[in-house]
């Protein structure tokens, strides 16, 4: 039996006074690398790549790397590109920490991390969280445009070409934004607590 290889790069839970949180599994999204094993020979680059070795290196035979090699290869490339797109963005979110996960297969996706209080100082902190979203939307569709993708991970994977990512990324902001919004400041929740 085999596992789905990403795992949710974000998700959202709705929290009601007295009660366990309850997941929100429409809400959720996964944002990751499309891994080189989906593409075809041509459209990887690995017929093109190994005419250039073989022209560069005449005792090069197809058999001295396998076309998994290749796309492992490709893979390491992507992530390591990733990483440094990460680690030099002078303007990462704050309040929502984006690290790297690897696939339990092949590949790697985003996790999403928040901290957001269960009530908010005043309404400065809470303006404050909502620019974060802006950033952390800013960077997400940077990561799009440096080859990642929305999956839609499960036993039968799929992946968003950029139009649809994109999408799927604006609505994500949207969910986020809402979530924000339905966290009070501490005089809201006072005033709340008092008429209770």
């Amino acid at each position: 039996m085999g596992t789905i290889n990403y795992g949710t790069s974000y998700r959202f839970f709705e929290n009601e006074a007295n009660k366990a949180p309850r997941r929100i599994w429409e809400k959720d999204i996964t944002i990751g690398l499309k891994p080189m094993s989906y593409f075809s020979d041509k459209e990887s680059g690995y017929n093109e790549w190994l005419e250039e070795e073989k022209s560069e290196n005449p005792d090069f035979e197809e058999s001295d790397m396998e076309r998994s090699e290749y796309d492992q290869m490709m893979d390491e490339e992507d992530l390591s590109n990733i990483k440094c797109f990460l680690d030099n963005h002078e303007n990462l979110p704050e309040h929502y920490e984006i690290s790297i996960v690897n696939g339990y297969y092949e590949g790697f996706y985003l996790n999403i991390e928040d901290d957001i209080p269960w009530v908010f100082d005043d309404s400065e902190e809470k303006k404050e969280y909502l620019k974060d979203i802006t950033r952390l939307k800013k960077v997400l569709l940077e990561l799009l445009d440096n080859g990642l993708c929305v999956v839609y991970p499960g036993w039968c994977t799929d992946f968003a070409d950029k139009k649809n990512s994109v999408k799927e990324i604006m609505t994500f902001v949207k969910n986020l934004r809402e979530e924000v919004k339905a966290v009070d400041t501490f005089a809201v929740y006072k005033k709340k607590e008092t008429v209770a």
